[in-house]
């Protein structure tokens, strides 16, 4: 399939080309939608990104906690394992 505007080869089914940027797919009874009933739209996928990105952020927020968690269990194993590999030391004093 080719872009009417640009001529660029598209893919089937797509509805903006991506190297013009025209609507290529949208028929003009999409276009001619009241005014209303596209403001309507236009709400509903901004309300449904804005979902999806507080949701990435949530989720980016736990994997970094569950990062600084794990972060804080191998620093321990690591300085056990290290203690218990120390040949005849004597138990380190504590600090004051």
């Amino acid at each position: 399939m080719k872009c009417e505007s640009c001529g660029k080869q598209t893919e089937e089914g797509w509805s903006v080309c991506p190297s013009c940027g025209h609507s290529a797919g949208v028929s003009e009874a999409v276009l001619a939608v009241p005014g209303d009933v596209a403001r309507g739209v236009a709400n509903a996928s901004v309300e449904v990104a804005t979902t999806v990105v507080k949701a990435t952020e949530h989720a980016a927020q736990d994997v970094a906690d569950a990062g600084k968690q794990l972060g804080r269990e191998t620093e321990k194993v690591v300085t056990s394992v290290g203690d218990e590999l120390k040949p005849n030391a004597p138990p380190a004093a504590p600090k004051p």
